[in-house]
């Protein structure tokens, strides 16, 4: 029986704080438009004490297209905070459900606490449009 790739559904998402946990890589599509991907983790806890995780971190995929994916490779390193925004999709392969991000603004948290935005936040690029 031949297992195939199967979206499930999709839903807008804010991470309102991550951790980049994977450098970045940026490569083209056939017709040239720029796709980078990473993945970030979110939402957990270690107790010092216990050393130990005592609330599970979330992990998530991220791809993000076009001059947002360009400048994501260039400025994205692993272990900087971000703030993310997108459209989340759920799909399922080979009986895996795998959960990903397909980012429409992506911000940097600077040292001094203040967010450096990485593209204009009008300059969504759709994915469908390669």
């Amino acid at each position: 029986m031949d297992q195939k790739y199967e979206r499930k559904s999709y839903c807008e998402m804010k991470i309102h704080r991550a951790r980049v946990t994977k450098e970045p890589v940026m490569t083209y599509t056939p017709t040239g438009k720029a796709v980078t991907r990473f993945s970030v983790s979110y939402g957990g806890y270690w107790d010092k004490e216990k050393k130990e995780e005592t609330v599970a971190s979330t992990w998530k995929n991220i791809k993000c297209w076009g001059t947002l994916a360009e400048n994501s490779y260039k400025e994205l390193k692993k272990g900087q905070f971000v703030y993310l925004e997108g459209i989340e999709e759920t799909s399922e392969y080979k009986g895996k459900k795998y959960d990903s991000l397909t980012a429409e603004d992506i911000q940097i948290e600077l040292d001094t606490g203040e967010r450096q935005l990485l593209a204009e936040s009008n300059n969504k690029e759709k994915a469908g449009k390669h």
